[in-house]
């Protein structure tokens, strides 16, 4: 059993205490099919969170100012299935932002933003009746869903 102690980092000024834990995968506390992996979880200011690491590139479109919870949708909806399954009611997400390097190869990193997500009932509802249709029309019987051109269908 490893017994490592507790990683603390300073975020926004405020003590952001990560839990060592034996797996960053969750099991949904209710729902089977439900599963996540979460980068890490912490405290911050006495909050428990979900924590997520994200790199960007400095053209990325779709995210707010650090601090926000604006982000791209999908985003959103990965981290709203995160809270979900580990049962925890808010979210950071931690964006490397910057260009990647073509005569090294690495990612020249600028600056990292930090965002702030509350878990969402509706978001969530949302997300668990598309995997519950996904899990039962698919996983189960084993049935693969139909191959898409990547294009939404006009209404």
């Amino acid at each position: 059993v490893l017994d490592l102690l507790n990683e603390v980092r300073i975020v926004e000024g405020l003590r952001l205490v990560l839990e060592t834990r034996a797996s960053d995968y969750h099991l949904h506390p209710e729902l089977d099919f439900a599963h996540a992996q979460v980068d890490d979880v912490g405290t911050l200011d006495g909050r428990r969170a979900c924590i997520d690491y994200k790199s960007q590139s400095i053209w990325a479109k779709g995210w707010g100012p650090s601090g926000s919870d604006i982000m791209p949708e999908h985003i959103r909806a990965q981290i709203a299935w995160e809270m979900c399954c580990a049962d925890i009611d808010f979210a950071l997400v931690v964006m490397g932002v910057g260009e990647d390097n073509k005569e090294t190869g690495d990612f020249d990193l600028r600056h990292v933003s930090i965002y702030r997500l509350e878990r969402c009932p509706q978001l969530e509802s949302y997300c668990v009746a598309v995997a519950r249709k996904f899990w039962q029309e698919h996983a189960l019987p084993g049935v693969p869903p139909a191959k898409s051109t990547g294009k939404r269908k006009s209404k």
